[in-house]
C-alpha cells in the first residue's frame, strides 16, 4: 500500500493494481504449489477420489487452491483503505473454522458431514457477531414476519449461509466450473452493489473475480490444482456473506434479485437434495447425477466419443457459463421488482430441472441402446463359436 499511495494515481486506478496484484499474486501461489506437487501431493490430494463415483480426473492432483485463494485475498487486505479492509478482514476472520474443516477434509481426514456443517454454522454465526448483519427479510410474507423474530433470523441466516457454502462444493466436479460460476455471481454481486453505492462491498467482490482469474489460469482447461473443499467453502462462504449484507444495507434490492445472481450453485443444491432424497440416498452421498455430469455425458455420447475426459471437462464449463450469465443478468435487471424478480427464479428453475430431465433422459436410453448392443455383439459371437463347434 505503501508504494501504491506513493504513484500518482487516481483512487480507482490504485483499486485496479490491487485487483491485478491479487490476481497475480494467487496465480504464483498456485503455480508454487503446482511446481512442487510431487513434495506435497501425498497430503494434499486424496488417491480415492479417482475412484469416487463423482470423479472426473484420473491422476492425483493437489486440492489446495483454497489456501492460494485465501492468501490472495489475505494480500487484499495490506492493501486497501480502512472501511474495505474492516468487512474484509472480518470475513475472512469469521470464514477460518469451515475453511479448516474443509482443509482437514482435502488432506484425507474424512470429516463426517455433521461435523462439516457445525464448522459452517460457527462462521456464520462468528461474522453475525462480527458484522451485527442477519437476514430479516425474504420478500415472502409470513417468512419476513418470522425473520422479525432475532433468534429465527440468527437460525435461518446460518442455514442459509451453510447451504451457499456447500451449494459452491457440489458444483465443483470440471475444470473451470466452481471458479466460473463463483466469478459470475461475483460479478454481479459487485455491479448491483456499485450501482447502490455499496463500493465497499463492490471491492470484495471484485476481489473475489481476481483470486478467481489467478486461480484458473492453472484449473482452466487441464485441472493442474482444484479449489478442494477449503477452496469451495471459502468462496462459498465469502459470497453468501457479500449477499447478506447488501440485502440487508439496500431495502430496495429484492431478496429474489439475490437469488438470481446465485442461481446455478442454489439451483443444482436443491435438485441434489430432492434426488437423493426421492431415490432413498442419503442427501450427503455423492453420485453421478449432477448437472454438469450429465453435460459432460451428452457432449461425449453425441460429439466426442467416450473416455474422452480432456474434452468434455473443459467443455462442460463452457456450455454452462452462458447458461449461468442469464438468471445473474435477470437479477440485476429485476433487482428492484420482487414480483418479477420471483417469476424470473420460478422460470429459470422451470428451464433448470427441464432441461436436467431431457439430459437424464437422453443418457438413460443411449445407456440402454448401449447394454442392447452389447448383447446383440455377444449373441453374435456365441453363434459363431457354436457354428465352428
Amino acid at each position: 500500500m505503501f508504494i501504491l499511495n506513493n504513484m500518482h494515481l487516481s483512487e480507482h486506478a490504485k483499486t485496479m493494481a490491487v485487483y491485478a496484484i491479487v490476481a497475480f499474486v494467487t496465480f504464483l501461489i498456485c503455480f508454487f504449489l503446482v511446481r512442487t506437487a510431487q513434495t506435497h501431493v501425498g497430503l494434499t490430494s486424496r488417491t480415492e477420489d479417482l475412484k469416487a463415483v463423482q470423479a472426473s480426473h484420473k491422476t492425483p492432483t493437489p486440492r489446495i487452491g483454497g489456501v492460494a485463494i485465501f492468501l490472495g485475498l489475505e494480500m487484499a487486505v495490506g492493501l486497501l483503505p480502512g472501511a474495505q479492509v474492516t468487512l474484509l478482514s472480518q470475513i475472512l476472520l469469521a470464514s477460518v473454522p469451515v475453511m479448516v474443516a474443509g482443509l482437514l477434509e482435502d488432506m484425507g481426514r474424512q470429516l463426517p458431514p455433521s461435523l462439516r456443517l457445525l464448522a459452517a454454522a460457527i462462521s456464520a454465526l462468528l461474522a453475525m457477531h462480527l458484522t451485527g448483519t442477519t437476514i430479516q427479510r425474504a420478500d415472502v410474507p409470513v417468512l419476513d414476519a418470522m425473520l422479525l423474530f432475532p433468534p429465527f433470523a440468527i437460525l435461518f441466516t446460518t442455514f442459509a449461509v451453510a447451504g451457499v457454502c456447500n451449494a459452491i462444493n457440489l458444483v465443483d466436479g470440471m475444470n473451470g466450473l466452481a471458479g466460473t460460476l463463483a466469478s459470475i455471481s461475483a460479478a454481479g454481486l459487485a455491479l448491483i452493489s456499485a450501482m447502490h453505492g455499496q463500493y465497499d462491498l463492490a471491492t470484495i467482490a471484485m476481489l473475489l473475480v481476481s483470486v478467481m482469474i489467478g486461480f484458473l489460469m492453472l484449473n482452466y482447461p487441464r485441472g493442474h490444482i482444484f479449489l478442494g473443499d477449503a477452496g469451495a467453502y471459502l468462496i462459498g462462504f465469502v459470497l453468501a456473506w457479500i449477499s447478506v449484507t447488501l440485502m440487508m444495507r439496500v431495502p430496495a434490492i429484492s431478496a429474489w434479485s439475490i437469488v438470481l445472481i446465485n442461481f446455478w450453485p442454489i439451483a443444482d443444491t436443491l435438485l441434489a437434495i430432492y434426488r437423493r432424497r426421492t431415490n432413498g440416498r442419503a442427501t450427503d452421498l455423492p453420485d453421478r447425477l449432477h448437472f454438469h455430469q450429465l453435460i459432460k455425458r451428452t457432449l461425449e455420447i453425441l460429439f466426442l466419443g467416450r473416455g474422452r475426459w480432456a474434452l468434455s471437462n473443459p467443455l462442460t464449463t463452457l456450455v454452462i457459463a452462458p447458461a449461468a450469465l442469464v438468471p445473474m443478468l435477470a437479477g440485476l435487471w429485476l433487482a428492484h421488482d420482487a414480483g418479477l424478480a420471483a417469476l424470473a427464479v420460478l422460470t429459470s428453475a422451470v428451464l433448470f430441472f427441464g432441461t436436467y430431465m431431457l439430459l437424464l433422459r437422453l443418457a438413460r436410453q443411449r445407456q440402454r441402446l448401449g447394454l442392447v448392443g452389447r448383447l446383440k455383439q455377444a449373441e453374435r459371437m456365441q453363434g459363431t463359436i457354436e457354428q465352428q463347434a
